[in-house]
């Protein structure tokens, strides 16, 4: 599906980064490439790392191609260079926005979605370190830890988590960059 879309654009990449200038090159690949790859992200990236394999590869290949990088070129440059996320953090940002809104945005989202994700403090009024953190339900099944709703809960834990483990000057630093 998406693939099939996508791979028509190698032969169109390759002549068009003779023709046009970076900044107009980026503009083409978040317009026909990455705009199909972040449509429903959330539902379709939630599988094993294998069935992803093709489209990983594909995007890396299309960043290749439009960047004029040579193949050992390694990934991480060639996302940083157009600000973006590999495929499996794509989705992670993705739940933890998804989490985020939940938390703090429900007046956006369809009712479905509203009591989606609770806080622990929602549940319980003891008072514990995480109290501020969402509520992990414990899935007893292999699909039950796929689900959307515990890894988004997971995800934006794992975030919360690595925050409050900042020291003052690595806050104040990333701050100051705002």
């Amino acid at each position: 599906m998406c693939i099939k879309k996508l791979i028509k654009h190698c032969s169109i990449f390759y002549k068009l980064r003779r023709i046009l200038p970076l900044k107009v090159l980026k503009q083409v690949y978040i317009a026909f490439v990455h705009s199909h790859i972040l449509y429903a992200v959330k539902i379709y990236a939630n599988t094993h790392k294998s069935h992803l394999d093709k489209l990983i590869k594909l995007n890396n290949k299309l960043l290749r191609i439009i960047q004029n990088k040579p193949r050992k070129t390694h990934l991480t440059e060639l996302y940083e260079n157009y600000s973006k996320f590999p495929l499996p953090l794509l989705y992670q940002q993705n739940l933890i926005l998804f989490a985020h809104k939940i938390l703090h945005c429900p007046q956006k989202l369809p009712d479905l979605f509203r009591q989606y994700i609770n806080k622990n403090d929602d549940i319980h009024t003891h008072n514990t370190r995480l109290k501020d953190s969402t509520h992990l339900y414990r899935p007893t099944t292999d699909f039950g830890k796929r689900s959307l709703k515990f890894r988004a809960a997971k995800y934006y834990n794992e975030l919360y988590l690595r925050i409050l483990s900042l020291n003052f000057m690595t806050l104040r630093n990333i701050t100051n960059q705002f």
